[in-house]
This record gives C-alpha cells, sequence and structure tokens, in this order.
C-alpha cells in the first residue's frame, strides 16, 4: 500500500515500524509513529490536516521518490542487471 500512496503523491500518516517507516523516513513522504502510540497517531494525522504546506510538500516528495526508485524502467533495468549477473557465472 506505501507505494500506492507514494506514487499517487498522498502524504502519509502511519504508526508503523520495519521496512516501512524506513521507506516513509528515506522518500521525506509523511508522519511516522511508534505502531502502539495512538496519541501521537492522532497528533499526526491532526497536524497533517491542519498544514496544507505539509501536505504537498509530502505528498510531492513522496510522489518524487516513487518516480526515482520504482518507475518500469528503473525495474526493468535491475532486473537485466540481475539476469545478466545469473548468466555471467
Amino acid at each position: 500500500k506505501i507505494y500506492d500512496y507514494l506514487a499517487g503523491g498522498c502524504p502519509v500518516v502511519a504508526g508503523i515500524a520495519g521496512e516501512g517507516r524506513k521507506m516513509i523516513e528515506r522518500s521525506g513522504s509523511g508522519i511516522c509513529t511508534e505502531p502502539e502510540d495512538s496519541v501521537a497517531l492522532q497528533k499526526a494525522i491532526i497536524e497533517l490536516f491542519e498544514s496544507k504546506y505539509l501536505r504537498e510538500k509530502y505528498g510531492t516528495s513522496g510522489r518524487r521518490y516513487a518516480e526515482e526508485n520504482f518507475s518500469r524502467q528503473k525495474i526493468a533495468k535491475q532486473y537485466l542487471q540481475a539476469m545478466m549477473s545469473l548468466y555471467a557465472v
């Protein structure tokens, strides 16, 4: 789902850990809270709701990250490189 949000230019608010959190942080696409911290999640939602600037900033950053890292061309190039490395062995 995170990929879809980034590609769609949607700002993200999530109570999340692990790779999903790392992706949101790397992409600058939103606000992460600890998974069990409902108060922090509520504050993050309100902060994003009240700030058009943050919504636009996070949405634009996420879209850019998705285009740079998950475009068909980039994935095809990575796939081709992986296949070539397999056959080079």
